[in-house]
């Protein structure tokens, strides 16, 4: 199963350190993976609607898993604002 800490692991990171984007190539490199994270996202509540899992208990799977993710995007969003240089339009 994918979990929390797979992702923390996955984009080396620390418990309770944030994604953090501080150049070009990690900007590519994290949305390659978001968009892999993506498609598995997809796959793994498909696996879970087939093991008879209630919408409830999928949610409790996903919805961490999802957190991270959103976090990502924000840095994603964050550095793209940077680059065109609107930094302060949070």
């Amino acid at each position: 199963m994918i979990m929390a800490s797979k992702l923390r692991e996955y984009y080396n990171l620390n418990a309770g350190e944030s994604p953090m984007i501080r150049n070009e190539a990690e900007y590519q490199e994290v949305t390659r993976r978001m968009a892999e994270e993506t498609l598995r996202f997809d796959e793994y509540r498909l696996r879970l609607k087939q093991s008879d899992l209630s919408d409830v208990e999928i949610r409790r799977v996903i919805d961490p898993l999802e957190s991270f993710h959103l976090q990502l995007k924000e840095e994603v969003e964050a550095y793209e604002r940077l680059k065109r240089g609107r930094a302060g339009s949070w």
